[in-house]
């Protein structure tokens, strides 16, 4: 097939606690290809292998872009809170810390009397955040090499760029960042990461990262020239926002691993009013 005649693709991809999906869209809209897998983990262990995640990932953009398609965008949502500490290179030297790993527990109450301000973040404060796997990664080997701190949701998009970032529909699920004055709380960036400098900058979701550059997607002839990272984030409000595109006004009950009511607002509203966690 010539390339004048393959059909142009935009790939989304979910992140999601259970299961990884992946889907070609064409020009119109219309769903042209799926695949899905189960979220890679490391071993027996509920932490996740970011490496093989990726990996899992790019097989499964190759799959539903072949058959004569040409990828021109892609862009990752999914999970959260979860991430991984990565080195200069970009390669991670952590696993990931589910969302729903007991051993944030643990974590959370040693630092606990530490965090104060619960009432300026956009989340509650509790063990599901960021934060708690920002410590928990410190504690882990290899972590004296790291770099940076990369959402997991992000990762991919991260190293098909070589730029890193961090969306911000997912800053605030890190109970560390502040959406009115984006800004982050250093006294919890000291407390439970370290050092402020590990972390990206926050861009907006929907906007371009830049050129996909991988090497496997770009050997396996499936990208186009100019094909484009597009920063995603956070599942749940992503979803509701594209609902809201399809049926205007719509109330999403986004189910899957965790169950999230969202709901779309034509303006600015105070923290809780907005979204009901289930």
């Amino acid at each position: 097939m010539s390339v004048r005649s393959r059909v142009p693709v935009a790939v989304g991809i979910d992140v999601g606690s259970t299961n990884t999906k992946v889907v070609a869209l064409a020009g119109e809209g219309a769903v042209v290809a799926r695949a899905s897998r189960p979220t890679r983990r490391a071993g027996g262990d509920l932490a996740i292998d970011a490496v093989d995640l990726v990996a899992a990932i790019e097989d499964m953009v190759v799959e539903v872009c072949a058959g004569g398609r040409e990828l021109h965008a892609l862009c990752v949502a999914g999970i959260g809170e979860d991430g991984v500490l990565v080195d200069a290179e970009l390669t991670p030297v952590t696993p990931a810390l589910p969302w729903f790993d007991p051993r944030r527990q643990d974590e959370f109450r040693r630092i606990r009397p530490d965090l104060h301000g619960d009432d300026t973040f956009d989340v509650d404060t509790d063990p599901v955040r960021s934060l708690v796997g920002w410590r928990w990664a410190r504690a882990q080997p290899g972590a004296d090499r790291a770099a940076a701190w990369i959402a997991l949701t992000d990762l991919p998009s991260v190293l098909w760029t070589g730029r890193p970032f961090l969306s911000d529909t997912l800053a605030p699920r890190t109970a560390a960042w502040r959406s009115r004055d984006r800004a982050w709380d250093t006294d919890r960036v000291d407390l439970a990461l370290g050092d402020a400098a590990l972390l990206p900058p926050v861009v907006p979701t929907g906007g371009i990262v830049g050129e996909v550059s991988s090497p496997s997607l770009r050997a396996a002839g499936i990208v186009a020239p100019d094909a484009v990272a597009v920063a995603g984030g956070h599942d749940h409000p992503i979803g509701g926002w594209g609902v809201d595109l399809m049926v205007p006004g719509a109330i999403l009950d986004s189910m899957g691993t965790a169950e999230v009511v969202v709901a779309q607002s034509p303006t600015e509203r105070r923290r809780g009013t907005d979204h009901v966690d289930v």
